[in-house]
């Protein structure tokens, strides 16, 4: 499955990138700037993710986001930046 996407469209705290895939699937991914828990650990992430997927089936995946460097910096507990 191939796609390129253009960037995010991104305002009011929100980061929305839609792509479709070679294989013709529609593909959202939004990040909203509100604190999250995963709800296993005591850590506290500054985004609250989810991503829509309509092929093979409609599925919507909902969690937490933080930046690569903001998860390897942070501990085992707290809030990740």
């Amino acid at each position: 499955m191939l796609f390129r996407s253009t960037g995010p469209n991104v305002g009011g705290g929100v980061a929305l990138w839609e792509v479709t895939t070679s294989d013709g699937a529609q593909i959202e991914v939004k990040l909203t700037a509100q604190t999250c828990s995963d709800g296993m650990s005591d850590r506290t992430y500054p985004l609250t993710a989810e991503v829509k997927v309509d092929k093979p089936k409609a599925e919507i995946l909902k969690g937490c986001a933080a930046s690569k460097a903001g998860i390897e910096q942070g501990g085992e507990s707290g809030p990740v930046r």
